[in-house]
């Protein structure tokens, strides 16, 4: 199992940032992500996909994320509110 099929996040919540895209904030379960990554809600890996374009973690941005800290923040592209909700569990398809 690669780094990117053992990444998930569990959605604690969705904000659409107007000047940023979308964020989505919780824990990181497992694995690692990096900028540039290609992510899928768990269940609904046929469903839109959306690439991490940030990782904030308070209180400095960062380039990779590993199961460091209780909550990050992902910036997404293709994704609105209405595509990942609370309780989704993040995945990863494919790597940078």
């Amino acid at each position: 199992m690669t780094a990117a099929e053992s990444f998930r996040l569990r959605v604690e919540g969705v904000f659409d940032l107007s000047e940023r895209g979308t964020t989505v904030l919780g824990p990181i379960l497992a694995g690692e992500v990096s900028i540039g990554d290609v992510l899928a809600v768990e269940g609904r890996e046929t469903g839109p996909r959306a690439t991490c374009v940030g990782i904030d973690a308070a209180p400095r941005m960062l380039r990779t994320m590993k199961d460091a800290l209780p909550r990050v923040g992902l910036t997404v592209t293709a994704w609105s509110r209405d595509d990942v909700a609370e309780g989704d569990v993040l995945v990863a398809t494919e790597r940078a």
